[in-house]
């Protein structure tokens, strides 16, 4: 969602995706296809997403990697 959304709506909506990925069968429609089901709260996402960025970063720096 774009920054700045109102926190009731970013609850509204977070609590309808979870609701779908945890259903069974959309779990294992997702995992047929490659995905790995990961229902969790705005909070924990924002986590993830800084950390695996952080993460990235290093390993592109430490390969010498260059974007021409």
């Amino acid at each position: 969602m774009p920054a700045g959304t109102p926190a009731p709506i970013v609850a509204r909506l977070n609590a309808a995706v979870r609701e779908t990925v945890e259903d069974p069968q959309v779990a294992e429609a997702l995992r047929a296809r490659g995905a790995q089901p990961m229902p969790n709260s705005p909070e924990a996402f924002a986590r993830y997403i800084a950390d695996s960025s952080e993460k990235w970063a290093r390993a592109v720096r430490a390969s010498g990697a260059k974007i021409d």
